[in-house]
């Protein structure tokens, strides 16, 4: 794709930027880019012809009396490219969000156990020598799969 001196200049005015993306849902018609900008029909058929000339839309003569206008496989590259890297970003980010919280709810959830005081008082001694009861020492700590499952998405 050529980026030439043209195509930077029809893209230094953000009205014709917003009728780039606008033409990148569907063709559209003047009055209906007028209506959805609230600008006058002359201003945007000055911005559009210097879009066409730039060759990032094309106009669209049909057998009636109106005319569209379309993006130009320069102006879909150049509307589409800035999706593609939005969507890349928004992915990774949420990845690291998700890889981030399930590490932290792990390390969590292993950091600490949770005795019940009557167990420590009568233990106190024995938890202190490094001899736990069998009472404590049979306790088992329950496994959340989410956080795991999200580690691993993350991860993905």
């Amino acid at each position: 794709m050529d980026l030439d001196l043209q195509v930077f200049k029809a893209l230094s005015a953000k009205t014709r930027i917003k009728l780039l993306k606008r033409l990148s849902s569907r063709n559209k018609m003047p009055s209906e880019l007028q209506k959805e900008l609230k600008l006058s029909s002359s201003t945007i058929i000055e911005h559009l012809k210097i879009l066409n000339d730039a060759g990032l839309i094309r106009r669209i003569e049909t057998d009636h009396k109106w005319v569209y206008y379309a993006l130009t496989e320069k102006g879909e590259n150049i509307v589409g490219s800035n999706n593609t890297q939005i969507k890349f970003i928004l992915t990774f980010i949420t990845g690291v969000v998700m890889t981030a919280y399930s590490a932290f709810t792990l390390y969590a959830r292993t950091t600490y156990v949770v005795f019940d005081s009557a167990i420590i008082d009568e233990n106190i001694s024995s938890i202190i020598q490094g001899s736990v009861s069998s009472e404590i020492a049979n306790q088992t700590v329950p496994v959340d799969w989410v956080p795991l499952l999200i580690l691993a998405i993350g991860l993905i």
